[in-house]
């Protein structure tokens, strides 16, 4: 799934699906935060803050540390329907 704001190249799913493909990574997901530059490259203000504070309330309750609010994401159909 590629957000359609152009904020990410959709020449980056074909590498996503690929580590999905390997049978090592269920899930993987892109982080424009992560590069420090999302505001310069686009994003507007309150989105950042917005995704910055989100981000952070989800991750203090249950004591993870990932960011879930990603336009970027590829994730293989065994990671939504677990055989059990």
């Amino acid at each position: 799934m590629v957000h359609p704001d152009y904020q990410y190249a959709p020449a980056l799913v074909a590498p996503l699906v690929e580590m999905i493909k390997t049978g090592k990574y269920g899930l993987c997901l892109g982080f424009r935060i992560l590069s420090g530059d999302s505001i310069q490259n686009g994003m507007p203000m309150y989105k950042y803050i917005s995704n910055r504070f989100l981000t952070l309330v989800e991750n203090i309750l249950p004591g993870q540390n990932y960011q879930k609010h990603t336009g970027l994401r590829a994730y293989s159909k065994i990671t939504l329907f677990p055989i059990t």
